[in-house]
């Protein structure tokens, strides 16, 4: 009789272990399916923010005599696909603390000149994480706090702690920070 029960109960317990541990390869799945998307809209953010990738063309001059450059990138022709990109890549709250440099302020990345959009020259290095998740920090509803590796070349931090959030059906990033 005590063979049965203690039988039982370890056949229980296994169960219960595979239950919980099947339940959390899910949501590690969902985790990273989750940060892949985010990822890839932060692969094309990254260039916009950093000028590598707008290829340009005629030296133009706004209002104030700065200079910039004529975009012809057939992708981006105006604000409002750099503000998409952004937006499908950053929280609101992001954007308006930490990138709103990019369409606005005295000298923005992104301006709008005689009809066209030009980007201004610049010279800038910027956030290298990769899209491997070292770690999943926290995890709610609506808000996940995951730590990612950084690019070999980052001398500057090994690992971003990364919180993405979702806003409507998207998640995006709501804050970078090195660690």
């Amino acid at each position: 009789m005590y063979n049965r029960k203690l039988n039982f109960v370890i056949l229980f317990l296994c169960i219960s272990i595979l239950t919980v541990g099947c339940g959390g390869r899910d949501k590690q799945k969902e985790i990273e399916d989750i940060y892949r998307n985010v990822y890839e809209h932060w692969q094309e953010a990254k260039v916009l923010i950093y000028g590598a990738l707008i290829e340009t063309g005629e030296e133009v001059t706004d209002e104030k005599d700065q200079v910039y450059f004529v975009v012809e990138e057939p992708t981006y022709q105006d604000l409002e696909s750099i503000r998409k990109v952004l937006k499908s890549t950053f929280s609101a709250a992001y954007i308006e603390t930490h990138l709103s440099w990019v369409l606005e302020g005295k000298r923005p990345l992104y301006k709008e000149i005689d009809g066209r959009l030009c980007v201004a020259e610049m010279d800038a290095v910027g956030e290298a994480p990769t899209d491997e998740i070292v770690l999943v920090l926290n995890r709610m509803e609506n808000e996940i706090v995951i730590k990612v590796a950084a690019e070999e070349e980052n001398d500057a931090c090994e690992f971003y702690e990364i919180t993405l959030v979702q806003e409507g059906n998207e998640w995006v990033i709501d804050q970078l920070c090195e660690q």
